[in-house]
């Protein structure tokens, strides 16, 4: 993953295109499309797409799903704009999963909603949530310690120069107990 190419810092506002997911008429997706929709997101000049959040159906779609389009959308974004996965999952280790796919893939950012089904006991238990997501599969990952760039109520977003990962076990935030 790379840096973002905006900030959200300073006081001029980026917007960025929350994508639909395009299916072909028997429901599966239709990832040729995605062409067109990069085409025209570039030609309005966002600064970059929103991949499988809740307006591209992401929790409707198998993880394998999410992961092609991901990648669809990475491969033809190739350095026009930024492309932010969305990572949430109602399961710890796709969420996982996602993530490290995600930094595979090309992503510049993540980010994810807690779990959505069972409300967390508290605010620790929503930041144990997210360390656990940074920290994704180290199998598939170099080294490193997975750091948050941003963490607002119900999004995390890790930007790329911050995204690294922690294979021996550690946690994002110390103050959070995250065990493998």
């Amino acid at each position: 993953m790379t840096t973002l190419n905006h900030s959200a810092g300073g006081s001029a506002m980026t917007l960025l295109t929350a994508v639909f997911t395009p299916f072909g008429p028997d429901g599966s997706l239709d990832l040729d499309v995605v062409v067109d929709q990069a085409d025209a997101i570039s030609h309005w000049g966002s600064r970059g797409v929103y991949v499988g959040g809740t307006a591209g159906e992401g929790a409707s779609m198998t993880t394998a799903e999410r992961m092609a389009l991901l990648e669809r959308w990475c491969e033809v974004a190739a350095g026009r704009f930024d492309v932010i996965a969305h990572v949430g999952h109602t399961s710890l280790a796709e969420a996982r999963d996602l993530a490290a796919h995600a930094r595979h893939a090309g992503a510049h950012a993540i980010s994810a909603v807690p779990p959505y089904f069972h409300r967390p006991a508290d605010a620790a238990a929503v930041a144990d949530f997210f360390a656990r997501v940074t920290q994704a599969r180290c199998a598939r990952a170099p080294r490193g310690r997975a750091e948050p760039m941003t963490v607002r109520p119900n999004v995390l977003v890790i930007q790329a120069d911050q995204f690294r990962w922690n294979c021996t076990g550690a946690a994002a935030n110390p103050d959070v107990e995250t065990p493998m």
